[in-house]
């Protein structure tokens, strides 16, 4: 870990004293200075240190700003705090009782203002950031995180993307997700400001993080822009997005991590890479690819996965590093992510990663979305069955998808099967287990 970060305690503390009337928080109708939020941290703090001695806090608020405030007073008390999905309060919940959390906030108390009380001095260095992963290859796993673990990321990162005390963030990412709190270290490492608001706003603002889903609308908003960085991250990201993006001038950024890294671990702007890059690696990581896959070794590396019984399970080599499970390969200090090895199969004695596939044929403007899953066949062991929302008849699609996957790959890369879905069902998914449970219902039903 750098020395450096070590003296840092609580960062909020350090900007309210050092810039005390910058502007830290703007909504749609208000401006908080870094003293006013300060001293609303200070007050909430002082209350949970009255009355909640010991306890675990979970944070289930919609609210990004009373969120940020909870979350800074909880962190200042040196707790251990778990972030849940407010969109999904019943799972939430049932995530909170097994993992024995105490607390669980939905809002800021009321009477927040009569809380005054003795200031303790500041346990950041103790606390405990508890995120859920998504899911979207396993059940969520948590992770822990320490304080210093996110300041590590902050100081990398802000550097990398030119964020600054002039800077300022419009956040449109949920703050307990990794990628949003993300963002709020790195305002408060560097004394920035970050903007809440909703993606049409017209607020200026510097710096904006988007997934694949948010980027046609914000464009329809922001067609031109005075940006310094827009860093897009999320799966199914589209070449043919990102090649419009950087036409119209959107500065790119693209880079590579997970929660486990508390974010990125590479980055790079795609003014001056491939498009197909997903970052120079970061001056606090290390990167390496073994056997295709890729371990990452970092100042920001969670502490460990939090078990229900609260163990703490290191998934660590003895060299320190973490195999993310994902594929990819090393060219200098660039990294070139090609999927996850969970979503390779292998069929008569050949791998199949599909999202290179995916990637191929969503090159095709009249084919929205396109997804694969390996299916069980007794001649091949597993082939492909996919399923995409397109304008095309289902003659028209089966023709374009083996256009475009023959051009670089035999004709066993093609998937056996092609169901065509609407795209309320598409979004409804959310995860490939979906489409891996409904395959055989759609198989069955098709004729032969």
């Amino acid at each position: 870990m750098d020395k450096q970060l070590m003296k840092i305690a609580d960062l909020l503390e350090k900007q309210a004293l050092n810039q005390p009337d910058s502007l830290f928080i703007q909504t749609s109708t208000r401006k908080y200075s870094y003293l006013d939020v300060y001293h609303l941290v200070l007050r909430y703090s002082s209350y949970i240190h009255r009355h909640y001695q010991g306890k675990t806090f979970g944070l289930l608020m919609e609210d990004p700003f009373e969120c940020i405030v909870s979350f800074l007073a909880l962190i200042r008390c040196g707790k251990r705090v778990f972030l849940f999905n407010h969109k999904n309060v019943n799972l939430s919940r049932h995530y909170a009782e097994i993992y024995h959390c105490d607390v669980l906030l939905d809002s800021l108390p009321k009477d927040l203002d009569s809380h005054d009380g003795p200031s303790e001095s500041s346990l950041c260095n103790e606390s405990e950031i508890c995120i859920f992963t998504s899911g979207t290859t396993a059940d969520p796993k948590c992770v822990l995180h320490r304080y210093s673990q996110a300041i590590a990321h902050a100081k990398v990162s802000t550097k990398t993307l030119d964020f600054t005390s002039l800077s300022s963030w419009l956040l449109l990412l949920p703050l307990f997700h990794v990628s949003g709190l993300g963002i709020l270290f790195r305002v408060l490492f560097s004394g920035g400001t970050i903007v809440l608001d909703d993606i049409s706003t017209s607020m200026n603002f510097t710096h904006v993080s988007l997934v694949a889903s948010q980027l046609s609308r914000f464009m329809s908003y922001h067609p031109t822009s005075s940006l310094d960085c827009l860093l897009l991250g999320g799966a199914k990201l589209q070449h043919k997005d990102i090649q419009e993006a950087l036409s119209a001038g959107l500065p790119i950024y693209m880079g590579y991590g997970m929660t486990e890294t508390f974010s990125h671990v590479s980055l790079t702007s795609l003014q001056s890479s491939s498009i197909d890059c997903s970052g120079q690696c970061l001056s606090h990581s290390l990167i390496k690819v073994i056997d295709g896959e890729i371990r990452v070794k970092s100042d920001s590396l969670f502490s460990g996965y939090l078990s229900p019984k609260g163990d703490l399970i290191s998934p660590l080599d003895d060299d320190g590093f973490f195999n993310t499970h994902d594929l990819g390969t090393l060219k200098g200090s660039q990294l070139f992510v090609s999927g996850r090895a969970d979503h390779m199969f292998i069929s008569n004695g050949e791998n199949i990663s599909v999202e290179s596939l995916e990637q191929l044929v969503l090159e095709d403007k009249h084919i929205q979305e396109f997804v694969i899953v390996p299916v069980e066949d007794s001649l091949r062991g597993h082939v492909g069955c996919a399923f995409s929302v397109t304008s095309y008849s289902e003659e028209e699609l089966s023709f374009a998808v083996r256009k475009k996957i023959l051009r670089f790959y035999s004709s066993l890369y093609l998937p056996k099967y092609l169901f065509i879905i609407h795209q309320h069902e598409y979004d409804f998914a959310n995860s490939r287990d979906y489409f891996q449970q409904i395959s055989s219902d759609y198989i069955e039903k098709k004729p032969q």
